[in-house]
């Protein structure tokens, strides 16, 4: 399983989170279950392979992290 989530992004340590609360936007998640099937064998593949992903995590974090107001109201969120 992998997990992508926004607002939390320069979040270093539980102090930190602390003083961030309330949050000033809704924190965003995205969660990827994969089969064991999905997982390669050797070790180079599976460095490839988590490399691939976090690219991908990256990419949903960048594209969701900036979610415009509009679009958190209309998600039924409210903006900070």
């Amino acid at each position: 399983m992998f997990v992508a989530h926004t607002v939390l992004e320069d979040v270093g340590s539980v102090g930190d989170l602390w003083n961030r609360v309330p949050f000033d936007r809704p924190i965003l998640s995205r969660y990827w279950r994969l089969s064991p099937d999905d997982v390669p064998e050797t070790q180079q593949e599976v460095i490839d392979w988590l490399f691939a992903w976090w690219e991908r995590i990256d990419a949903w974090v960048e594209d969701n992290r900036a979610m415009p107001d509009a679009q958190i109201e209309a998600a039924g969120l409210t903006p900070g």
